[in-house]
């Protein structure tokens, strides 16, 4: 090594000798020094937070991708198939409603019918003056016995026979007149109202009603 390097590096400091206190106590010896005390480290360079979007690798941008809510159809079925089967359950279903409705209203038509073809021999049994019908075996009885009687019991019950069934057939072509202007009512009260609800400058207080 050259003279002068050698000359020029500095020698290392002597460690300081500890003085007795003043008050007969000993000081604590300061810190020794080394040799390489007078060098400091370089701090560590923060590394900048990696940019949104983009990549360290490539510094290609990356779009985030964004989390899309589940497609629902009719609010509630997830997928199409589900929406099918549902709509063809409720289709079978409306249709079985419809058919029990019109079974129903099949059934209520008869017992109604039914309910006026009695009232209708309770007014004839009312309207025809008393009479005894009498059985097949008590005829046959009277006509050995009395042929003339037996006789004018059958004119008799011909005669009423005949009557009740005209009778019966008017009753029942008054209750379908009665049913038919019933049906015109309606229909024409219906058809009234619609008019009325269409035209509110002419009828502005329909609404109200």
């Amino acid at each position: 090594m050259p003279e002068a390097a050698l000359a020029e590096t500095p020698a290392p400091a002597a460690a300081p000798v500890a003085t007795p206190a003043a008050e007969g106590g000993s000081q604590a010896p300061a810190a020794a020094k080394g040799l390489f005390d007078h060098m400091a480290l370089a701090a560590p360079k923060e590394q900048p937070a990696p940019e949104l979007g983009k990549t360290e690798e490539s510094g290609k941008t990356v779009e985030p991708q964004e989390v899309k809510p589940s497609k629902v159809f009719a609010g509630r079925f997830k997928t199409p198939e589900e929406l099918e089967v549902a709509y063809q359950e409720s289709s079978n279903e409306g249709l079985r409603l419809y058919q029990e409705s019109r079974q129903t209203a099949a059934k209520i038509a008869e017992r109604e019918a039914k309910i006026a073809e009695l009232e209708d021999q309770i007014k004839l049994a009312q309207s025809q003056p008393a009479f005894k019908e009498l059985t097949q075996d008590e005829v046959k009885e009277l006509l050995d016995k009395d042929p003339i009687k037996a006789s004018e019991y059958l004119a008799d019950k011909k005669l009423r026979d005949r009557d009740l069934i005209g009778q019966r057939e008017k009753m029942k072509q008054d209750r379908e007149q009665q049913a038919r202007q019933t049906a015109e009512t309606q229909q024409f009260i219906v058809k009234r109202g619609n008019e009325m609800a269409g035209s509110p400058d002419k009828y502005p207080d329909y609404e109200a009603l």
